[in-house]
C-alpha cells in the first residue's frame, strides 16, 4: 500500500487525489505539521504540501520533515508566479503541480511520481526560468574572501528584504544565529544598517536583484 501525506484537507485534494487514488494500492491520508512530528511510523512514498494552504513557516517544516524521512514530496498551487516556487526548487523536490491542470493529466503525472521520474507544470516552468535568467545573466564580482559562505547566502537574503524569521525557516537555523551572522556582515562590510549592506551589494554587483 502506497500512503500519501497530504498537509491538510482541501476540496482540490479530494477532488484530484483522495477521490481518484485511494484504492487497494493508495491510501491517502491527512496531516497537520503537529500530527506529522508525533506520527513518525507513517511509512509514505508522497507528501503533498498545497502551499497556498500553508504558513512560510509550515510550508519549510514540512520540507524538512519530509527530507529527514526520505520521502518524496510534491508541492501544488493556483498560483503559478507563488515567490516560493524559486526557492523550493532549490530543494529538488518531486512534482511542481499547477492547480489548473486537467484532472486525467494530473493523475497521469502524479502517479508518475512514485517512480523515479519528476515533474514540473509547463505554467510554472517560466517563473524558473526568469529566475534562472535573472542568476545567470549578470557577472557577479564578488570578492569571496570578504565574506564566508554562509554569510553570503544572508547578505542575498536581506537584499531580497527577508526578515530574520524567514531565513531562520528558509536556512535551517536559529534566529539568533541569523542575528549573528547579520552582526559579523554589517562590521566586515563597515555599514550601520541591513539597507546599506543590501545597497552595497548591489552597487558593486556582488548580488542582483
Amino acid at each position: 500500500m502506497n500512503v500519501i501525506i497530504v498537509n491538510e484537507e482541501s476540496n482540490y485534494i479530494d477532488e484530484h487525489v483522495k477521490n481518484r487514488l485511494s484504492n487497494k494500492d493508495y491510501e491517502v491520508i491527512y496531516r497537520n505539521r503537529e500530527e506529522l512530528v508525533k506520527d513518525e511510523q507513517i511509512n509514505a512514498v508522497l507528501l503533498i504540501i498545497d502551499i497556498d494552504t500553508v504558513t512560510l513557516a509550515e510550508l519549510y517544516a514540512y520540507v524538512r520533515y519530509a527530507k529527514k524521512q526520505r520521502i518524496a514530496t510534491v508541492v501544488c498551487t493556483e498560483n503559478p508566479n507563488h515567490i516560493e516556487i524559486p526557492l523550493l526548487f532549490r530543494h529538488e523536490l518531486k512534482g511542481y503541480f499547477f492547480k489548473e491542470v486537467d484532472k486525467d493529466v494530473f493523475i497521469q503525472k502524479f502517479k508518475g511520481l512514485t517512480c523515479e521520474s519528476s515533474y514540473i507544470d509547463e505554467k510554472i516552468v517560466p517563473a524558473l526560468f526568469r529566475d534562472y535568467i535573472r542568476i545567470t545573466q549578470h557577472s557577479f564580482e564578488r570578492p569571496d574572501e570578504l565574506l564566508t559562505d554562509r554569510e553570503w547566502e544572508i547578505l542575498e537574503l536581506i537584499v531580497q528584504g527577508k526578515t530574520t524569521a524567514h531565513m531562520s525557516i528558509e536556512l535551517s537555523i536559529s534566529t539568533k544565529t541569523v542575528t549573528n551572522h547579520v552582526a559579523s556582515i554589517l562590521q566586515k562590510l563597515q555599514v550601520d544598517d541591513r539597507i546599506n549592506a543590501a545597497l552595497m551589494a548591489v552597487k558593486n554587483k556582488w548580488i542582483i536583484l
